[in-house]
């Protein structure tokens, strides 16, 4: 630790702020966060800060999800990894809460806060998130998520009955 970072009690900073982080990922971004020495920077964190205030004057908290384990959902699916019902489930109450998230910086730009128009940066992923919600249920992929699904669980169901009706005459 520098001495910069003693005189500042930065580290106290950054354990405050790390009660508050949500994720993993966020919690190890700010252990290596460093105090700036950029006037330039500080100004533009101060701004931020102040427009973030302001938001939460204005419209409230923002609406905030825990995250954990989607950076890891992301990585494996693109490497061609299959994701369970339930993980599918999670990626789209994410999905939803970025649209939340889109919502409430929309309505700091109707207050012209210029930290609000990060929204522009954020893609809600709307179909990919319908699609989901539509297919996958109470963590399970839904009977009506394709018609090959449904007809084999028909069929699944159809052997299954005949099994038990055998069963039950052979007893």
């Amino acid at each position: 630790m520098t001495d910069t970072e003693k005189i500042l009690e930065f580290d106290r900073i950054k354990e405050k702020l790390a009660e508050l982080a949500c994720t993993e990922k966020a919690r190890q971004q700010i252990q290596e966060l460093k105090p700036s020495l950029s006037e330039l920077e500080v100004k533009a964190s101060q701004r931020e800060t102040t427009e973030a205030r302001k938001m939460i004057e204005i419209c409230g908290n923002p609406p905030v999800t825990v995250l954990q384990g989607v950076d890891e959902w992301i990585e494996f699916a693109s490497k061609g990894g299959c994701l369970t019902p339930q993980q599918l489930e999670q990626i789209s109450m994410v999905l939803a809460a970025v649209r939340r998230l889109k919502d409430y910086l929309r309505r700091g730009k109707e207050h012209e806060i210029g930290l609000a128009y990060y929204e522009e940066n954020l893609d809600g992923l709307d179909d990919i998130r319908e699609e989901l919600g539509s297919k996958i249920r109470n963590e399970r992929v839904d009977d009506y998520a394709s018609k090959t699904l449904k007809s084999l669980r028909e069929a699944i169901d159809r052997a299954e009955t005949k099994m038990h009706v055998k069963r039950q005459t052979l007893s």
